[in-house]
């Protein structure tokens, strides 16, 4: 894919390797944050072969890190994934658990004396849509645990979106940044930063495809 701010240089969005849109416009900065949210139009997507596409069609937005919760934006796609590799063994006990709840159901309804039957539709996903994934609480503030928990979840549930966040540099050291870079190849995922007013921004970048876009509105590379 390849995304581009208007009336900028366009950049490679990749499986593998960090794209990031820096800026010291603050009001670039906010256009193209608006952008994602909906509430502008001064970003363009397109695939490789520059066919136009929704921003949401090829980016989970996630915003700040900080505010992310993975745990209930990727519930059906961590659900299916979780069903698909449940062994025999486990499937049996959900089941079985299943099966007392009905069953203390129906108890409860015949205690109202009412021709009424509690069934079964022995649907595994469904059965666990009543639980909720959330990110531990041994690393909720810490944005270096919480993208790479995002970017496993990519990896693991075959998502082919990029994932896009913003302010991560902010968070990140160089070293924690080094990190997610080199987790971001190995698992094979794109990774798009939207960040403001980096210091030394190409050595922080180095190895990424990366825009800088000054307080001029002139492009860097």
């Amino acid at each position: 894919m390849k995304i581009a701010y208007v009336t900028h240089d366009s950049l490679d969005i990749e499986s593998g390797k960090v794209t990031a849109i820096c800026t010291a416009s603050k009001s670039v900065y906010l256009e193209i944050i608006r952008s994602f949210n909906n509430a502008d139009d001064k970003l363009f997507l397109c695939s490789d072969d520059y066919k136009e596409m929704e921003l949401k069609d090829g980016i989970d937005w996630e915003g700040d890190v900080m505010e992310i919760d993975v745990g209930k934006k990727y519930l059906n796609e961590l659900l299916k994934k979780s069903v698909e590799f449940m062994p025999d063994e486990l499937r049996k006990q959900v089941y079985e658990l299943e099966r007392q709840t009905a069953t203390a159901l129906q108890d409860s309804i015949y205690m109202f004396d009412l021709p009424l039957i509690v069934s079964m539709d022995n649907d595994l996903k469904k059965t666990l849509k009543n639980y909720h994934f959330s990110i531990d609480s041994s690393i909720a503030y810490d944005p270096c645990a919480i993208i790479e928990t995002d970017i496993k979840i990519h990896a693991e549930c075959a998502l082919k979106k990029a994932i896009g966040v913003s302010g991560l540099a902010t968070y990140l050291t160089p070293e924690e940044f080094n990190y997610i870079k080199g987790l971001v190849k190995e698992m094979d995922v794109p990774l798009l930063m939207i960040d403001y007013n980096v210091s030394g921004w190409k050595g922080y970048f180095d190895n990424c495809n990366v825009m800088y876009i000054d307080e001029d509105f002139i492009d860097w590379h």
